[in-house]
């Protein structure tokens, strides 16, 4: 089986508030390649946010 899972988090509750995308491929069960990104949301983070990633 071959799969790409997506991820996002956001920034805050607003789900437009994306601060980061990634994706991870995955072939007979074993992770093959994986990308990420952080992007700038424009936008406010919540505290809760902040305390659950860390950044």
């Amino acid at each position: 089986m071959e799969f790409v899972a997506i991820d996002v988090e956001t920034a805050n509750a607003d789900m437009a508030s994306i601060c980061q995308i990634g994706l991870a491929k995955y072939i007979d069960g074993k992770l093959v390649d994986e990308w990420s990104s952080l992007i700038d949301p424009e936008d406010y983070f919540d505290f809760i946010n902040i305390d659950i990633r860390h950044y």
